[in-house]
C-alpha cells in the first residue's frame, strides 16, 4: 500500500492512496474461502469447493466487499500516519480500478485544529447572586394562594359576579338535536373564563340561584370536535353559585406537605434562590464563553461551520414562518446575502467554542457518565408516558442516537469544571438587575428574537466530531 499526502491547504488535507493488485487478490481469495465453508454446491462437499468456481459465482460481491474494506482500512491508516483527527467522514473517489489491476483512490478530509494545552486557571468570573427579600417572598406567597384558590359556599346569598364558579344545569342543542346534557347539581363554570364566549359570560352577571336562561353560543375547540366552531343553543337552570376563596397561609403551608409556616417560608426560599442561581450560572457561562473566544483565535473546519450555519438559516426560517411579521416584505438579495455572512460568523463562533469546550473536557479527562445517559434517557422518555418503554429501548440499541444527550451533559460538565476552577467574584444584586444582565446578554449576542442564545447551545456537533476524534 503506498499512501501520498498530495496536498495541504489549511486544514484540508488531500492524500492519493495506491492498494497493489496482489494486496486485492489475496483478500478475495481469503473472502472466497471462507464463504466456501458456508456455503453449498451441487456435486461438493461444503468446504471444498474449488476457488474458481466460487470466484464465478461470488466474486463479483466478493470484490466489492474486499474494496470497501480495504479503502477503509487505507484511509484510516492515512489518517492514523499523518495523526488527523477528522472534522468530518472523509471524501473518497475512485481513481482508477479494474480488476486485477492496483486500486488507485483520492481522498480529501478536513482536519480538526490542533489546540494547545487550555489554561483556565486564571479565569476570573462575576458571580452575581440575588438578593431574596421578604417582600419577594411574600410576592411568592401571594402568587401560590391566587394558584390555589378552591370554590366556597357564599356566606349570603346574592347575584352572579365575575369570577364566580356557578354550577349549571344545561342541555346543548346543535339543529336542535341535544348533544350535551347535564343534569342535578349541574357542572362548574367560571365566569369570566369565557369558554362559550364574552357574550355568554356577561348573560350570567347579575343572574341568581334558580334563574334560567337560553343563549346561542359558538361551541368551543377541542372539546366539541368536529362540531367546534358551529353556533348551537345552550338552555341551562343556576344551581348554586360559589366563590374563588384563597387559602390562609397555614392551609397553604400544610396542603404543600409542610409542618408549619416557617419550614414553608423556609423551603420557597431556598426553591428562589435555586431560581435565580441558574440564571447567575448561565451570565457565567456566557463569561467563559467570550473569554474562551476572545483568548483562541484559529482556523476551524469549515465543513463544521457549513452544518452549523445550516442549522441556523433554518431555525430562521422557521421563526420568520412561524412567529415573524407576516406583513414584511421578503429579504432583497442584497439583505439576505448580508444576513446569511451575519449567521456564517456567528456559526463559525459557535463551533470554535465547541471545539474548545470539548478540548477542556478531553485534556482534563472529563466523561459522561452510563448513570447520566441514563437519567437524561429516563427523564426525555417521562415526556411521552404512552411510549416511555419504547423510547428507552430505542435509544439504548442504538448508541449514535445516545449522543443527543451525551454532547450536552458533557458541555454543562465542562462548564462546571471551569466554574469550580475561576476565582469567582460574589456580587448581590437585586432580582431585575440580575434579569436586566441576562436580558443584555441575549441583546448582544444578536438583536433578532430567532437567534437568541444561539451561543447558549455552542456547537454539540462540535463536541460530538472531537470526542469521536480523541
Amino acid at each position: 500500500m503506498k499512501i501520498t499526502e498530495t496536498n495541504v491547504t489549511g486544514l484540508t488535507h488531500s492524500f492519493q492512496i495506491i492498494i497493489p493488485a496482489a494486496e486485492i487478490t489475496r483478500s478475495m481469495d481469503v473472502r472466497l474461502n471462507k464463504i466456501g465453508k458456508t456455503v453449498q454446491m451441487p456435486g461438493f462437499r461444503k468446504g471444498k469447493i474449488p476457488l474458481l468456481m466460487l470466484k464465478q459465482r461470488y466474486g463479483r460481491a466478493a470484490l466489492g466487499e474486499v474494496v470497501e474494506d480495504q479503502v477503509e482500512k487505507s484511509v484510516q491508516k492515512a489518517l492514523t500516519d499523518a495523526k488527523i483527527r477528522p472534522a468530518l467522514k472523509p471524501k473518497v473517489t475512485l481513481d482508477h480500478f479494474h480488476e486485477g489491476e492496483d486500486l488507485s483512490i483520492k481522498v480529501s478530509v478536513e482536519a480538526l485544529p490542533k489546540i494547545e494545552q487550555l489554561s483556565i486557571e486564571g479565569f476570573s468570573l462575576d458571580n452575581l447572586k440575588a438578593d431574596i427579600s421578604e417582600k419577594e417572598i411574600d410576592t411568592r406567597i401571594e402568587k401560590l394562594k391566587e394558584h390555589s384558590k378552591v370554590p366556597v359556599a357564599l356566606k349570603k346569598p346574592r347575584s352572579i359576579q365575575e369570577g364566580d364558579v356557578v354550577y349549571l344545569a344545561y342541555t346543548i342543542s346543535l339543529d336542535k338535536k341535544v348533544i350535551d346534557k347535564k343534569e342535578g347539581e349541574g357542572a362548574p363554570y367560571t365566569v369570566g373564563s369565557n369558554f362559550f364566549g364574552i357574550e355568554f359570560d356577561a348573560s350570567l352577571k347579575g343572574l341568581k340561584v334558580g334563574d334560567v336562561g337560553t343563549k346561542d353560543v359558538i361551541l368551543p375547540s377541542p372539546n366539541f370536535g368536529k362540531d367546534a366552531g358551529k353556533k348551537a343553543e345552550i338552555t341551562y337552570t343556576i344551581k348554586e353559585i360559589m366563590v374563588l376563596e384563597a387559602p390562609s397561609l397555614e392551609v397553604l403551608s400544610n396542603s404543600n406537605g409542610f409542618k408549619d409556616v416557617a419550614e414553608f417560608k423556609k423551603a420557597l426560599q431556598e426553591s428562589i434562590v435555586s431560581h435565580y442561581d441558574s440564571y447567575s450560572r448561565q451570565n457565567m457561562k456566557r463569561q467563559i464563553l467570550d473569554r474562551l473566544s476572545q483568548d483562541h483565535q484559529f482556523e476551524v473546519p469549515q465543513g463544521l461551520v457549513g452544518m452549523e450555519f445550516e442549522a441556523i438559516w433554518k431555525e430562521h426560517e422557521s421563526f420568520e414562518k412561524d412567529e415573524g411579521n407576516k406583513d414584511a416584505k421578503p429579504l432583497s438579495p442584497k439583505e439576505k446575502e448580508e444576513l446569511q455572512a451575519e449567521y456564517r460568523t456567528i456559526a463559525e463562533r459557535r463551533v470554535r467554542l465547541g471545539l474548545l469546550l470539548a478540548e477542556v473536557g478531553i485534556q482534563n479527562n472529563i466523561k459522561v457518565t452510563n448513570q447520566e445517559l441514563g437519567k437524561a434517557l429516563y427523564e426525555y422518555s417521562m415526556n411521552y408516558p404512552d411510549h416511555q418503554k419504547e423510547i428507552i429501548e430505542y435509544y439504548r440499541n442504538n448508541p449514535d442516537a445516545m449522543t443527543t444527550f451525551q454532547a450536552p451533559i458533557f458541555e454543562e460538565k465542562v462548564v462546571d469544571f471551569i466554574i469550580q476552577k475561576s476565582k469567582l467574584k460574589d456580587r448581590s444584586v437585586s432580582i431585575d438587575e440580575l434579569m436586566r444582565v441576562i436580558d443584555e446578554d441575549d441583546e448582544n449576542l444578536d438583536e433578532k428574537k430567532s437567534d437568541q442564545k444561539l451561543d447558549e447551545k455552542s456547537s454539540k456537533t462540535s463536541v460530538k466530531k472531537v470526542k469521536k476524534s480523541s
